[in-house]
């Protein structure tokens, strides 16, 4: 495939070559459109150069050099801070809701009626924390200056309902893959659990259910457990079938706390067993 030149004719291998040709082609009335651009070019630059100022910042007051063209320094047109930082800063100082709403009066809320024509403003009082905000800014229908207030707000309705509706604690039947029950007074969660109260009640030692709450740390947040027995008195149990990571972190976090895995309730589980039968919580269940 050959590139022909449409102003003299001549042929070419490929288009790259037709291009630097049709642009000095003495046949091509638009030859000297380079020299005219070069022309404008110049004219700009010398209409509007670029010139250097020494400003001082508006956040931390340092000074800073700034090289912008002439025009957009007339407009106004140039970042007035001396680093990105400083900028956002700026930015953030500008668009924060909080200071604007300490510059209207509470004597205003109410005063002027919703409309969505942008000439009326109509100002409200944040449930949560008191300021005045514009609907303009926020929703029309939103009763909180932000989306913290919002949230936060929801947050201690909610703990409210719970502490009311007693919600929290140890709860029975949590663990719902389990065989669970009561035997003896003694709600136990596990098959385990069972086959160690067993054990103890049987062997005279003191057991209890723990009611005392425990916490830990995972991934930054603060979490609460309620550990599964007390015996003699003082002595706190938990009885785990898989030692992960989480009860791993547990076991760090509360060292006085001792964990049973399978090795140490071998003993338990063979004594209820025999005692029993493989299936001893149905039996123990329904006493």
């Amino acid at each position: 495939m050959c590139y022909k030149c449409k102003y003299c004719g001549k042929e070419f291998e490929t288009g790259v070559k037709l291009g630097g040709h049709v642009s000095k082609c003495k046949l091509n009335p638009n030859k000297n459109q380079e020299k005219i651009h070069q022309i404008i070019k110049e004219n700009f630059e010398k209409r509007n150069p670029i010139e250097e100022h020494k400003l001082k910042c508006q956040v931390c007051g340092n000074e800073y050099i700034l090289q912008i063209r002439h025009n957009q320094f007339e407009q106004d047109k140039y970042k007035k801070t001396c680093c990105s930082k400083c900028a956002h800063q700026l930015t953030n100082l500008h668009s924060n809701i909080e200071n604007r709403n300490q510059k209207i009066s509470k004597s205003m809320i109410g005063k002027i009626p919703v409309n969505r024509n942008k000439n009326f403003s109509y100002y409200k009082e944040c449930k949560y924390c008191g300021n005045i905000f514009d609907i303009r800014i926020r929703n029309s229908k939103s009763d909180f200056c932000c989306d913290t207030c919002r949230d936060k707000s929801r947050s201690e309705k909610s703990s409210n309902i719970a502490k009311k509706s007693n919600f929290g604690g140890y709860h029975p039947n949590s663990i719902k893959n389990h065989h669970h029950g009561n035997y003896n007074g003694i709600h136990c969660d596990s098959s385990w659990e069972l086959a160690y109260l067993v054990w103890c009640l049987e062997h005279n030692i003191p057991i209890k259910r723990c009611e005392e709450v425990r916490y830990y740390k995972l991934n930054k947040n603060l979490r609460k457990y309620y550990p599964d027995f007390v015996i003699n008195n003082n002595e706190i149990i938990e009885i785990k079938g898989l030692y992960d990571e989480v009860a791993k972190i547990k076991s760090e976090q509360n060292p006085d706390i001792k964990v049973l895995l399978y090795d140490d309730l071998k003993e338990s589980l063979e004594y209820t067993i025999s005692k029993y039968g493989k299936k001893f919580w149905e039996i123990l269940y329904n006493k």
